[in-house]
């Protein structure tokens, strides 16, 4: 290792990430490629970098798989995507999953196996466009490819640039990337079968190591965005799947989609943004409407989503063919509002508490004072009942029965 030349990349293109600065300055150099001119550095070796022909996402893509030509010219490569943070010695990370006769070295994905399965995480998290999912997995079929071939999870690996079955199935990955996905993981397991690139697979999972740690990507920044699933209590369907663009209108949010099936249960999405509050919500004509919010606390008739994935379900039923049109009204707190909001919540809470304490003290003394009248009453009716006239009474009573 020590007359190998290395270094260790990363790509952030757009706002989509903030960069990681190093904890630890090992012998070896590291490279940030952007076209995000605010970025700046005291660890990393900023270069900016251009290509008017692709996207930010397909820029970031052929920076990762094909390098630059700087990264080129490195015995030993390490990509790390612009979320992940080493903790620990990357020289000794090396040294530990690249063996001599290793070319790549990556991790096996920690939730999936399943290509397919993939493909439609896809959808439901909205990191993918169903037209090019539908392509991608009509080209398997075609292909016979098993969709059991295992998945790559792309966020660190370790190669030798150099190597021309590396070279190879870098190419090969990143023609299937700019003809069917972005989602390089969908693609990295079919090039390897058909390059026959040996791939050392790292037993750990990506987002639970001692190595790294990871922060969570940028989330949107406005409310924009849904996903609308329609749930038949069966497989998934991506044909019950949609998601779009909100139309915006002196400010409330409209979804409009016609039912594709009759469905009982809704699952509706909002845009991935922390601490969205909902005032209100109007689904068709429905009067008494049954939802339920996930991550969320209702503070009277409003309703606050307490992470980035704001979600409810519907459970009225909506036929086949129904015009949906779903009314929402909400804006995006600030974490201090939503701290204010609960903690006055609490208190609310706390005051009723008082006073149903009071008011349970009061019932209390007010059972304890009848039980005592009717414990005298009692008594006198006992009292009465044990004197003799009380005993005439009833004497005379039953002789003129």
């Amino acid at each position: 290792m020590k007359d190998k030349k290395i270094c260790v990349y990363t790509c952030i293109t757009g706002d989509y990430d903030n960069l990681q600065e190093l904890q630890e300055i090992e012998k070896m150099d590291y490279y940030c490629f952007t076209n995000n001119y605010n970025i700046k550095s005291n660890t990393w070796k900023v270069i900016y970098i251009e290509d008017s022909k692709l996207s930010n996402i397909q820029l970031a893509r052929k920076i990762k798989i094909l390098e630059h030509p700087i990264v080129n010219e490195y015995d030993i490569a390490v990509w790390i995507d612009g979320s992940i943070r080493f903790d620990r010695s990357i020289i000794e990370f090396i040294t530990e999953y690249l063996r001599e006769e290793d070319v790549f070295s990556a991790f096996k994905h920690s939730s999936r196996n399943n290509i397919k399965e993939e493909c439609y995480e896809c959808i439901r998290m909205r990191k993918e466009k169903k037209n090019n999912i539908r392509r991608i997995l009509s080209f398997y079929e075609k292909e016979n490819y098993d969709f059991n071939n295992g998945l790559i999870e792309s966020g660190v690996y370790i190669k030798r640039p150099k190597n021309e079955k590396v070279i190879e199935t870098m190419n090969l990955w990143f023609q299937m990337i700019l003809k069917y996905s972005h989602r390089d993981q969908l693609s990295f397991n079919y090039c390897i079968s058909k390059t026959k690139m040996p791939v050392h697979w790292i037993n750990l999972k990506i987002f639970d190591n001692d190595w790294f740690s990871c922060n969570l990507h940028s989330n949107e920044k406005n409310i924009s965005s849904y996903r609308v699933y329609f749930d038949d209590n069966k497989e998934y369907n991506i044909d019950y799947d949609f998601s779009d663009k909100f139309e915006c209108k002196n400010g409330k949010y409209y979804i409009n989609l016609k039912v594709p099936h009759t469905s009982e249960k809704t699952v509706v999405e909002l845009s991935k943004i922390p601490y969205i509050e909902l005032n209100s919500i109007k689904v068709n004509n429905i009067k008494k409407l049954k939802i339920h919010y996930f991550n969320s606390q209702r503070i009277g008739d409003k309703v606050i989503f307490l992470n980035e994935n704001p979600a409810f379900e519907i459970y009225n039923k909506l036929k086949k063919d129904t015009e949906l049109r779903i009314e929402l009204k909400m804006n995006i707190l600030k974490e201090r509002d939503v701290i204010n909001r609960l903690y006055n919540y609490l208190l609310s809470l706390e005051e009723n508490n008082i006073r149903l304490q009071e008011v349970n003290d009061n019932y209390q003394s007010e059972i304890r004072h009848v039980k005592e009248e009717n414990k005298y009453i009692s008594n006198q009716i006992d009292e009465i009942k044990n004197r003799k006239i009380w005993k005439l009474i009833n004497y005379y009573d039953k002789i003129h029965k």
